[in-house]
């Protein structure tokens, strides 16, 4: 008779007897040794641990990208200019001819208004004093007397003013002749070649 069954039929232990079953135990295998597998579930939560992009790596990103944009669009245009030069050549000088002729008759009415003398080079004022004196014998002005002499003088300084800004007006051109080219001449021209067919 076991230390377990002396137990059961008496209902009562022996200290003798709790020792034998306490060391039984402790020598009796683990489930994990024995091969088995216990019933339980283990559960893993994951939670987005990535950091949100700091206000320096933003800055950092964005000045990165404006660089790859400017690239596309000077790519855009170049193919633009690619597919269609003729109408891209067109609008330059349609463009340059307006800058250089819209401009002068606005600053020289503003010269006769205001009465201003604007300060240039000599060498700039005589430029425009051959200019301005092709014109009138094309056209027949009457340059004589004090009227023809600051006639003379706003419209060579109207020259020099438009020739002085020659940079400027050269960078517009180049800035609106795609839109120009896309927009207007090349409607235009295909329309023209319809018209003719």
């Amino acid at each position: 008779m076991t230390s377990l069954q002396a137990i059961l039929k008496t209902g009562t232990a022996s200290p003798l007897s709790t020792h034998k079953i306490l060391r039984h135990t402790a020598r009796t295998p683990s489930l994990s040794k024995l091969g088995l597998r216990t019933n339980t579930h283990h559960k893993y939560y994951s939670t987005n641990t990535t950091p949100a992009p700091t206000t320096a790596q933003s800055t950092a990103s964005a000045q990165v990208s404006t660089p790859i944009q400017k690239q596309s669009r000077f790519r855009q245009y170049a193919e633009q200019f690619k597919n269609k030069p003729a109408s891209h050549l067109i609008s330059f000088g349609i463009l340059h001819e307006i800058t250089a002729i819209v401009p002068l008759p606005i600053i020289y009415f503003g010269l006769v208004e205001t009465g201003i003398n604007i300060p240039f080079p000599e060498q700039a004022i005589e430029e425009g004093n051959r200019f301005v004196g092709k014109v009138a014998k094309y056209y027949g002005w009457n340059m004589e007397g004090a009227d023809g002499a600051r006639m003379m003088l706003n419209m060579a300084t109207s020259y020099a003013v438009v020739k002085a800004f020659m940079p400027l007006r050269l960078a517009l051109c180049v800035w609106m002749t795609p839109w120009t080219a896309t927009r207007i001449v090349s409607p235009v021209m295909n329309f023209w070649r319809r018209f003719k067919k």
